[in-house]
């Protein structure tokens, strides 16, 4: 899912446009933006990883409470019911897809059996309101067939520029669907419209690369990252292509008004080096992704960036983009999830060439002021957003391996100058105070 930030709304938008919701993931129309966390290998009321997702929400004083409740299939009002190994939250997106204005989250189960039909899939959205996420309806299906997967790529935004989000579901046989907002409360969109990828996707999220149209999209598999632009009609690909990877984010970098896309390649080889990870940064323009502009490869062998390249580092585990040091630049928070068997995070400043090295800090799990929980992972999941509305976006961390695999998630404050450990806080996994020993993974994806 974008990330929106204080002053760049317009280039990494899917805010619900002009009508709606002020912020594509304030579910609860606060005004203050709230995080979701899927948690797909989860088992709710013990049923193996059917999957739960959770919201913390925002406030003055950040995300809260230390402890999310866990919404799942099971869940009173929710399409279906938990079942083993559906993954119920192994994707999502969010926002105000009925214009009421609150932000509505769309989760899919890749996983689930409908009928007699193995593993077709299942795209449900939950529905904002007052008091927060509260019932749910399910999208339809034009593709019923085995191991069709349906959710396991999703990303919202208003890609035909009329005022209203829209939905974005990609399958396994090339095919892109985009459902057309407003919806109703049963699920049903005002159209939908079909496109056959030459490309397929795992992954897709929703950004403005260029200055026109609607809102655009990235699609993302382990080989190619595309880009399509937004119209009025639907989607229409652009030429160039760049390096896939397993995350994806959108920033502007330079600041020159055009979207660039970061790809975090956290499995890539560095000069021998298995899975050391990189890096991949290609710049916006008019036309999508730059021709005239190269793409970077950042790495730990980059000029200034800390660390050095060691097996199975995971540098680009994910990445998130957001202007963290308050100059209007937007900067990259990169994950590298295994570095010395603890993991941690790389943040990337923004300036007016782009990206590079210099100036680039490392957050740590052991830092000083940071709350403690052991785990391996912290970085498997990074994002960027200001949840308590003091105009600096917060980080959010996730380690799913944290407490003997339950998971965890730090949430950092940002001062002028940027993350900062002094007030940090964990968000626990559902249970955890309860001494639960299930394995859950929480913090696997945030959304």
């Amino acid at each position: 899912m974008p990330v929106l930030i204080a002053g760049l709304t317009p280039l990494l938008a899917s805010p619900a446009g002009a009508v709606g919701a002020k912020y594509a993931d304030d579910f609860n129309g606060d005004g203050y933006r709230d995080l979701a966390i899927g948690t797909p290998y989860g088992a709710p009321n013990g049923v193996d990883r059917a999957g739960f997702v959770s919201v913390v929400y925002g406030s003055a004083a950040g995300l809260g409470p230390s402890e999310p409740a866990v919404i799942s299939q099971n869940s009173a009002g929710i399409p279906g019911a938990a079942e083993a190994d559906d993954n119920f939250g192994r994707a999502f997106t969010s926002a105000d897809l009925d214009a009421d204005g609150y932000a509505d989250l769309v989760v899919g189960t890749p996983n689930e059996d409908v009928g007699t039909v193995r593993d077709q899939g299942a795209t449900t959205i939950l529905w904002g309101s007052r008091t927060g996420l509260s019932g749910g309806a399910g999208v339809a299906d034009h593709a019923a067939v085995i191991d069709g997967y349906f959710g396991d790529v999703l990303a919202a935004g208003d890609f035909t520029g009329d005022g209203y989000p829209d939905l974005a579901v990609a399958q396994r046989d090339y095919t892109l669907r985009l459902y057309k907002g407003p919806f109703t409360r049963t699920g049903a969109p005002k159209a939908v419209i079909t496109k056959k990828l030459t490309i397929g996707a795992d992954k897709a999220i929703a950004g403005k690369i260029n200055k026109t149209g609607g809102v655009d999209l990235v699609t993302v598999n382990s080989k190619t990252t595309q880009v399509l632009l937004g119209t009025s009609t639907g989607f229409s690909a652009t030429g160039k292509t760049m390096t896939g990877g397993e995350s994806a984010t959108v920033g502007d970098f330079d600041k020159d008004g055009y979207g660039d896309v970061a790809v975090g390649r956290g499995w890539a080889d560095v000069a021998g080096v298995t899975a050391a990870g990189r890096v991949g940064v290609a710049y916006g323009s008019s036309s999508g992704l730059s021709t005239t502009r190269s793409t970077w490869s950042i790495s730990q062998s980059s000029a200034g960036l800390p660390g050095t390249p060691e097996e199975y580092d995971h540098f680009g585990s994910d990445v998130s983009a957001g202007d963290v040091t308050g100059d209007g630049y937007a900067d990259l928070l990169v994950g590298v999830s295994s570095e010395n068997n603890r993991g941690g995070a790389t943040v990337l400043e923004g300036s007016a060439t782009g990206l590079n090295g210099s100036g680039a800090w490392w957050l740590s799990p052991d830092a000083a002021g940071m709350p403690h929980a052991y785990g391996t992972d912290f970085g498997n999941s990074v994002r960027v957003r200001d949840t308590n509305g003091d105009g600096r976006p917060d980080t959010a961390i996730g380690d799913c391996s944290a407490n003997g695999w339950r998971g965890a998630v730090w949430s950092l404050p940002s001062n002028a100058t940027g993350p900062v450990t002094t007030g940090s806080k964990i968000i626990s996994a559902p249970g955890t105070s309860a001494g639960s020993d299930l394995s859950t993974e929480f913090g696997f994806l945030l959304g």
